[in-house]
């Protein structure tokens, strides 16, 4: 067997903006079922879409890299 890539330091900074969208996805997510649960309707979809479009560049950016960068 071969020992998994160690990834570069652009992927890293990859991994960790996409660790940060996902998380602010969620956190959009939960924002909108509490507005939901509280009454208040469906407030945040547009803050969901645009994280989301953010979540999705940087996974298309990752793979960008693996594909170019072998890491």
């Amino acid at each position: 067997m071969h020992p998994a890539p160690i990834a570069c330091l652009e992927k890293q900074r990859l991994i960790r903006d996409f660790t940060r969208a996902v998380s602010q996805c969620l956190r959009m997510q939960s924002a909108q079922l509490m507005a939901l649960i509280n009454g208040d309707g469906f407030q945040f979809e547009r803050e969901i879409d645009e994280a989301r479009e953010r979540r999705d560049q940087i996974k298309d950016l990752i793979q960008l890299h693996q594909q170019s960068h072998g890491c």
